[in-house]
């Protein structure tokens, strides 16, 4: 073996993980920003906090094809919940196309990720393949 080919195998062998579409998925917690309301009465107004306040699912993946990736949220007996649509680009310590996207979708369990009433899936429209299915807790959230 030549050193040319020696070095063209190293630097092949050391952007595997880079050109293998696995389609690795994980939730993280995130907490919108409190969402304030003018209540007016006359010429009296008070300003209030509403809504939900967290934390709210944020859908990470990594080892997808660079382009365009479909995240969806289902209920255990398939019911859509929610889905978004994100790219899937080169970012530092993640292999492939990697992503990260803000859901409006709430985490209810008191300790994330240790209940699973509903679950995150992730198409790679590169690949045409879908990700495992990931367990989340979220029936407690309104969209």
């Amino acid at each position: 073996m030549t050193p040319a080919t020696r070095a063209q195998a190293a630097d092949d062998n050391s952007q595997a993980s880079n050109r293998v579409a696995l389609l690795s998925v994980w939730v993280n917690d995130w907490t919108p920003p409190s969402q304030n309301q003018n209540n007016c009465s006359g010429d009296v107004c008070t300003t209030t906090d509403g809504g939900w306040d967290g934390p709210n699912f944020e859908i990470d993946g990594d080892h997808f094809d660079y382009g365009e990736v479909q995240l969806q949220i289902h209920s255990n007996s398939g019911q859509l919940l929610w889905w978004g649509n994100v790219t899937a680009g080169s970012y530092a310590g993640f292999g492939g196309g990697a992503f990260g996207d803000l859901t409006p979708i709430g985490d209810c369990s008191s300790v994330p990720r240790t209940t699973d009433n509903d679950y995150v899936v992730a198409y790679d429209f590169g690949s045409g393949r879908w990700s495992s299915e990931l367990p989340i807790d979220s029936d407690c959230a309104s969209l």
